[in-house]
């Protein structure tokens, strides 16, 4: 039972410890990510800034420029832009046209007035996210064999004013990033799950000893019901063994009561045998003959119920309630006890309720109590009389 316990509690713990280490690495790695990664876009977008402000900006600077001049410009973009943190770099006028485009000079002189987040630059917000690439201006990156880059927006101000006068977009690889971010998440991965597994082992050991403990004290108290159980069988057998001994003690005294109550039945009936011997056909003396054989039928009907009350009283048997008429088991208690010698100088007074509603209880029982406080009764009294009252309360 408590190997049984121990798996199912191994299987399903093991199951919410596994649940448990994915959600808790999951939050611990996006929380982790999402700071480095404002960390790491705050850094870009500084960058940038700083090294736009080494470039006058005038109207000039946002005019379309084509053949030798738009090389120079292109050279002056790179000697300021061009490091490993920028993949592509555009530059748009205040109407959205695209001036310079640093790997397709083909796009210069398109628009793309579907761009929100060039819209919000020329508001005079800068704005940095990771961007899918799937907007109509990001075709030259997506060629490029790029899917997610790192884009920044900057308004660009004239010179000594707050006139915005076009845009800066720039685009930064990720890669960097993520290179930094793995090395994290297999340190945080494998701490989560060290520790987790630590504590597993230490939960583990302490269930299986509570659960030996559980078992031996579950074996404990099986045993001590068992001897229990035991217990009560054998007092429920030495009770109905007392309970026997006390009705064969009673029925032994009943017994030889009645010896003497039996034998003046049997002499009455011996008597009226030998007058029927003597009837003579007359009609008095059949008339005397036929009274003569109602008391001996009487006298045999009346040793007769002395006999099987005695047997009934003394038989073993289990105990059963059934409903009883009280007043009949009190009759037949006082037919045994007063036709017993002693009681010869008693005489019973009883007084029976007439309409007593029957009672549920054990009739062997019930008839053993009543004759043994009446045998006590009639022991202790002094020449004179037994009340017996029954009625309801």
């Amino acid at each position: 039972m408590g190997e049984r316990l121990f798996q199912r509690f191994s299987l399903l713990s093991a199951g919410l410890w596994v649940g448990f280490a994915l959600v808790l690495g999951g939050s611990v790695t996006y929380v982790v990510e999402q700071k480095m990664l404002e960390r790491a876009t705050l850094a870009s977008l500084d960058y940038f800034k700083s090294l736009a402000r080494f470039i006058t900006t005038d109207q000039e600077f946002v005019r379309l420029k084509t053949g030798a001049e738009y090389g120079a410009f292109d050279r002056l973009i790179r000697e300021n832009f061009s490091t490993s943190h920028a993949v592509t770099i555009k530059i748009y006028d205040r109407s959205g046209t695209t001036v310079y485009h640093s790997r397709n000079p083909e796009i210069v002189g398109r628009a793309f007035p579907d761009n929100a987040a060039l819209q919000r630059a020329f508001r005079g917000e800068t704005v940095i996210g990771f961007s899918d690439l799937r907007g109509s201006e990001h075709l030259t990156e997506r060629q490029a064999g790029y899917s997610r880059l790192l884009e920044v927006y900057i308004p660009i101000f004239l010179e000594g004013t707050s006139t915005i006068i076009g845009a800066y977009e720039i685009y930064s690889p990720i890669d960097p990033f993520y290179q930094k971010v793995w090395p994290l998440r297999f340190s945080v991965w494998g701490a989560v799950f060290f520790g987790l597994a630590l504590l597993y082992v230490a939960l583990s050991l302490t269930f299986r000893r509570a659960s030996r403990t559980i078992v031996g004290q579950n074996l404990a108290l099986e045993r001590s019901a068992r001897e229990l159980r035991e217990a009560y069988e054998d007092l429920k057998r030495a009770q109905s063994q007392l309970v026997q001994s006390e009705k064969l003690a009673s029925a032994g005294r009943l017994a030889a009561g009645m010896i003497h109550e039996i034998g003046n039945p049997l002499a009455s009936v011996l008597g009226l045998l030998d007058l029927q011997l003597l009837c003579k056909g007359s009609a008095a003396d059949r008339a005397e003959c036929l009274d003569r054989t109602e008391r001996l039928a009487g006298e045999i009907a009346r040793l007769r119920g002395l006999l099987r009350g005695l047997l009934e009283y003394a038989r073993p048997g289990p105990s059963e309630a059934t409903v009883l008429d009280l007043n009949d088991v009190v009759e037949r208690s006082l037919l045994f006890v007063f036709s017993q010698r002693d009681f010869g100088t008693l005489t019973l007074r009883k007084t029976l309720a007439p309409e007593l509603p029957p009672v549920l209880a054990d009739e062997s029982l019930l008839q053993q109590v009543l004759v043994n406080v009446l045998l006590n009764a009639g022991q202790a009294s002094p020449p004179g009389g037994i009340q017996e009252n029954i009625h309801q309360n």
